[in-house]
């Protein structure tokens, strides 16, 4: 049996291999009065470090990872660091260490939360005869202290929520004592962004999107490619009662644009939910109740706001078309909307109902092609998201048509007496005089005074024939002048 191994020579890799960088030393001293310190440097791209203790013995190597220890005498030394990566290329630093085993004192301590980053803290301490500090979060139940660092440096802590804490410095020597700082300080939580964004370097802000600054001008860009991806598998959970799909692991890359302005109210939903997520515990364990009124407030009103403009132009277009076109033209809108209106309500009654029911269906099985298919299917996810607009469809997009239709019916009828002659008449007088001829025919007149508008008028209507036929066309003339008797 032979085995052959490929020779690899190719060692172009190396030419990508980076300096050392974020070169750092963490010091722990013993507080026995011993001076023994433990030397602990990380960097990044590092595989070894030389350490040069500042008083003259013989420096260290050891690869990253580990730690050294040295015993000082009191005094204050510089440490050298020198960090070295896989190809022998390196990078230092140094940093001051100062061994005493007097307690610490003049102790200064500088506590601020972070302008940048919610609930984060950073603190940094001086003071003389000190090597190191640790911090003291005052959260109830997590290991204190949170977080070391040398004195002089600046570290820093992010705490679970805001809220006041009973926070504790601790400046730490050679010396068996410690010199402690407490303050009762207010983390904080940033809810909106604190600056403006700033101006783009080498280009100009017309061709620069931004959602968070009224600086730049929106461009006009029809998409940007946007995927999502499941890397690990979704499992279902239950929220009080309700079936939910949990993602991990998503994969996002891209934006996309809207060439009209999205509702802020969707994004008002989501900060709203955020909120409560964060303030309220249990809420996905099915423990905690959640504020629904706020998100339900949240809804209805923006769907108020949005209804303005529909309403309006409900109530305006009949108005408009019977003003400027008259009653016929309004009357044959009025039908138009009636009839449009009630089969687009049935379309959408009809088809929101249709795609409901579809959804339901592969949730008990639906055979396609001779194969069962059922819930989590490709052809189950199709049908909920044909349900996401079936179920606004069936239940408020086409009983809507009804308020449509009513209120515009009721504009038309309001106005329409505006919209006759405009004149009035009523009658003052009426005389009829009949003669008869030398023929034995007989001679009618019809003799009729109106007041219209404050005005008379006079009507006279002269009928012949029989006897009968006169008095006939004269009941008649009556009736078409509008006189009762």
């Amino acid at each position: 049996m032979q085995f052959h191994c490929k020779d690899e020579t190719n060692l172009e890799f190396l030419n990508d291999v980076a300096l050392p960088s974020n070169i750092g030393v963490n010091f722990i001293v013993t507080q026995d009065n011993t001076g023994l310190v433990t030397i602990t440097p990380f960097a990044e791209g590092a595989t070894s470090f030389d350490i040069d203790f500042g008083d003259g013995s013989e420096s260290e190597n050891f690869a990253n990872g580990e730690s050294t220890q040295h015993v000082y005498p009191e005094g204050n030394y510089t440490v050298g660091v020198v960090a070295t990566n896989l190809i022998g290329e390196s990078a230092e630093i140094t940093q001051e260490l100062v061994i005493s085993f007097q307690a610490p004192r003049n102790l200064e301590v500088s506590i601020e939360n972070d302008v940048a980053v919610s609930r984060k803290v950073n603190i940094t301490a001086t003071a003389e005869f000190a090597a190191t500090f640790e911090f003291y979060s005052g959260e109830d139940g997590i290991v204190q202290p949170v977080a070391t660092g040398n004195i002089g440096d600046e570290i820093s802590y992010d705490y679970a929520a805001p809220g006041i804490y009973a926070v504790k410095v601790v400046a730490k020597g050679g010396a068996i004592e410690t010199t402690e700082y407490t303050e009762d300080f207010e983390v904080t939580e940033i809810l909106a962004p604190i600056t403006r964004a700033p101006s783009p370097p080498g280009r100009s802000p017309e061709d620069v999107i931004s959602m968070y600054s009224d600086q730049y001008q929106q461009t006009t860009v029809d998409s940007y490619t946007t995927s999502w991806s499941v890397v690990a598998l979704q499992e279902e959970v239950a929220i009080e009662g309700n079936q939910t799909l949990v993602y991990r692991d998503l994969a996002y890359a891209g934006i996309i644009t809207e060439a009209a302005p999205i509702n802020a109210a969707a994004m008002e939903m989501v900060q709203e939910v955020r909120r409560q997520f964060k303030e309220i515990p249990g809420i996905l364990e099915g423990k905690g109740k959640p504020e629904y009124a706020k998100c339900v407030d949240i809804s209805t009103k923006a769907a108020l706001k949005e209804m303005l403009l529909p309403g309006l132009i409900t109530i305006i277009t009949p108005i408009f078309i019977g003003l400027l076109f008259g009653a016929e033209p309004l009357g044959g809108y009025m039908a138009g909307v009636c009839v449009s209106g009630v089969m687009w309500a049935i379309f959408q009654n009809n088809a929101g109902g249709a795609w409901d029911n579809a959804k339901k269906s592969f949730e008990a099985g639906v055979e396609i092609d001779g194969e069962m298919t059922f819930k989590g299917s490709e052809a189950h996810k199709a049908a909920v998201t044909g349900d996401t607009v079936g179920d606004p469809f069936k239940d408020t997009s086409g009983p809507s048509m009804n308020i449509l239709i009513k209120l515009t019916c009721l504009i038309g009828l309001v106005m329409a007496p505006l919209l006759g002659d405009g004149h009035s008449s009523d009658v003052v007088h009426v005389e009829v005089q009949m003669e008869r001829t030398d023929e034995g025919m007989a001679k009618g007149t019809l003799t009729v005074v109106t007041d219209q508008d404050g005005q008379e008028v006079e009507q006279v209507k002269v009928f012949e024939g029989t006897a009968t036929e006169v008095q006939e066309a004269i009941t008649t003339a009556e009736g078409e002048l509008g006189v009762t008797k």
